[in-house]
């Protein structure tokens, strides 16, 4: 039977499988996703910023096609202006870099559900392999993923085309306008380039995540086969379970006879089946002695045996849980029962 066959996933995924999928990595990824956030933020703290970079640009391009022979001549003055703009540069760069890496780190555990896990990577060029691919997925699998990527690329660069296009005269004719003008233009075409870029990416991404999701449920489902086989991997194999239950059983019967032979009552509570055997002789031993406690066919079977052996039962529910929570086999009553305990067997006697 093919694991790989969707036909043969005919179960509902277990937890156990749905968490093995989580610490394996195999969950719903969206790539696209991460990509349109990124843009977002991209879009966001450059129109936040407007401002300070059409200033700063109009300053460089003046500073550029002027000559100021004061800040040629004076060589710290020069490196004063480089390291500004150095500065200038690091800083928004640092921004960026924490942004994406925020969106990186975050995004999946507010809406994928995980965290992620960081690890060193490794540059293999084993994704360069199709054939490696084709063999670890099904070939209709590869297939739509392939036809999606294709669809990407050719969705985007219509989307881009088309906008270029709408704009080619303007950018035909913009050494004709001035340099004030040609760069508020620059900035404007390049906010609006962004933004569709970015509701291009919001189209490809909602599509992505509705192939993912039913990808995700198609590969998560199981086979009969594997819910079996995950049956016997979190609870064992039935027969080699039988077989230590039974060695169980025959190891408790040779340990518990010959000791529960030698008890002189049991305290039994019959609603909850708690059973305890106690032996007491007063030229033995000064305290009565816990023998044996058991809990449901543990304590059926202490009941059956003294039954057969002519010992003495006696019906309590509050003193054989007490006893049964309280002390351990071979061990003294405590003391605050006592009494109550040389009673029971005083009567038991007549």
């Amino acid at each position: 039977m093919s694991n790989n066959s969707y036909e043969d996933k005919t179960e509902e995924p277990t937890p156990h499988k749905i968490k093995k999928f989580k610490d394996s990595g195999e969950t719903r990824c969206l790539y696209d996703l991460n990509s349109f956030f990124i843009l977002l933020f991209f879009f966001l703290f450059f129109y936040i910023n407007k401002k300070f970079v059409f200033l700063y640009f109009i300053n460089l391009f003046i500073s550029s096609l002027t000559f100021n022979s004061t800040i040629a001549n004076i060589e710290e003055l020069t490196f004063m202006i480089l390291f500004k703009n150095i500065k200038i540069f690091i800083f928004f760069f640092s921004i960026f870099f924490f942004g994406i890496l925020s969106i990186l780190v975050f995004l999946p555990t507010f809406i994928y559900g995980k965290t992620i896990r960081i690890r060193f990577l490794g540059i293999r060029l084993i994704f360069l392999n199709f054939l490696s691919h084709i063999k670890k997925k099904n070939f209709f699998s590869s297939f739509l993923e392939s036809v999606f990527i294709f669809f990407k690329i050719f969705f985007i660069s219509m989307v881009i085309f088309y906008f270029l296009h709408k704009n080619y005269i303007l950018l035909y004719r913009l050494s004709r306008f001035s340099l004030f003008f040609s760069l508020f233009f620059c900035i404007n075409f390049i906010f609006k380039y962004i933004f569709i870029l970015i509701g291009s990416i919001l189209v490809i991404a909602i599509i992505n995540t509705l192939m993912q999701y039913i990808q995700y449920l198609r590969n998560i489902r199981m086979t009969i086969q594997e819910v079996k086989e995950e049956y016997k991997e979190l609870e064992g194999n039935p027969l080699v379970k039988q077989r230590i239950g039974l060695l169980k059983q025959k190891t408790i019967k040779n340990f518990i006879v010959p000791e529960l032979v030698q008890s002189d009552i049991i305290i039994f509570n019959s609603v909850d089946c708690c059973a305890v055997a106690i032996k007491y002789n007063t030229k033995t031993i000064s305290f009565p002695k816990v023998v044996s406690k058991g809990l449901g066919n543990f304590a059926l079977r202490i009941i059956k045996i003294a039954k057969k052996n002519n010992i003495p039962i006696f019906f309590s529910k509050s003193l054989a849980v007490f006893l049964y929570y309280h002390t351990f086999p071979r061990n003294d009553i405590p003391d605050n029962i006592h009494k109550s305990i040389v009673y029971i067997l005083s009567q038991a006697k007549k």
